[in-house]
């Protein structure tokens, strides 16, 4: 008797609903097809479905929640007693738990300084007198933190920037995360302003492709003449600049008679790629093997060919990661 031959399951991505907390949410499902009943890949589905939940309800990610804890130099703990939560509650909502509603705006409203001062008086009673002084002087230090009140210019002008969600891969930009990042990609090659633009891109969508979270936070678009770029790009350039992250080197080249201008980007600090994850490191790696050995004409000539972009051009918009990223072919 003849042994039957397994059918061969082909890897699919479809648009499908996906149930997450009793609602329904369309992702892109990652299936196989097979005889039998679809064997669904439910790590990444679930965790878009849990993406668009935290922005539908406005919840807090936990890398936002560990950035305003170190901001007023907190403990989990402590910031939890402040607070008025149970002792462990900031380190489960650090570690991916999902808080009610109202528990995560509230943690969120402490991105103003001033509601954190008010939170601060409320649990004086509870904190020694030398830890309140210290942590008041912190709350009002915050303030003229530069950095903060440029990225809090940056989210006035591209509302987009403001918070996580399906325009900048769910990840809140962060320019010390960004220049690690462009330390070290120009470590291993020269940066234009406009081919990091390109590359960054891809560094990006594949990288959420994988993990339904982007690298940098970073926001794109798609432009009718020069393919998909970075939004608002020569402003977080010049922010970059003013924060002292990056140089700025004009270049002018005129190898064939003709003079071509270029911007070159250099980040100060180290190329240290201990700040990454092992998915983060993989992908920046990639786009360093893949575009390493290209000028940067031909690494923005490669973008233009790029079938989202193709698809794109002729209505000009801002790209969201959901569903575009995992239809990335790079």
């Amino acid at each position: 008797m003849k042994s039957q031959k397994k059918a061969e399951r082909v890897f699919r991505r479809v648009r499908h609903a996906v149930s997450f907390k009793n609602e329904k949410f369309d992702v892109v499902c990652h299936c196989y097809d097979s005889a039998s009943l679809p064997d669904k890949v439910e790590g990444i589905n679930l965790m878009q479905a849990e993406n668009l939940y935290r922005q539908k309800y406005g919840l807090p990610f936990p890398e936002e929640i560990v950035a305003l804890r170190e901001r007023y130099g907190l403990t989990p703990h402590r910031l939890s007693e402040i607070l008025s939560m149970g002792p462990n509650t900031i380190k489960k909502y650090e570690r991916g738990e999902l808080p009610a509603p109202a528990l995560g705006r509230m943690i969120l409203s402490l991105e103003n300084s001033d509601v954190f001062a008010n939170y601060l008086d409320l649990a004086r009673n509870s904190l020694g007198s030398n830890e309140y002084e210290a942590l008041k002087r912190r709350s009002e230090a915050v303030s003229d933190d530069p950095q903060l009140r440029v990225k809090s210019l940056l989210s006035s002008l591209c509302h987009a920037y403001k918070r996580p969600s399906e325009l900048n891969g769910f990840r809140a930009l962060d320019f010390n995360r960004l220049t690690s990042v462009i330390s070290y990609l120009g470590s291993r090659m020269k940066l234009t302003m406009e081919s990091l633009s390109r590359m960054l891109f891809y560094v990006d969508f594949a990288h959420y492709r994988t993990t339904c979270r982007s690298v940098t936070g970073l926001v794109y678009e798609s432009t009718a003449d020069c393919g998909i770029r970075v939004y608002c790009w020569e402003t977080i350039v010049g922010m970059l600049g003013l924060c002292g992250l990056v140089h700025v080197h004009e270049s002018v080249t005129d190898g064939s008679g003709t003079p071509v201008y270029s911007t070159l980007l250099e980040s100060v600090c180290p190329a240290d790629g201990g700040v990454f994850s092992e998915s983060e490191l993989a992908v920046l790696e990639k786009a360093v093997s893949f575009f390493g050995g290209q000028t940067p004409a031909q690494q923005v000539a490669f973008s233009l060919k790029e079938p989202l972009w193709l698809k794109n051009h002729d209505t000009p918009e801002v790209l969201s990661y959901q569903p575009h990223a995992f239809f990335l072919e790079w």
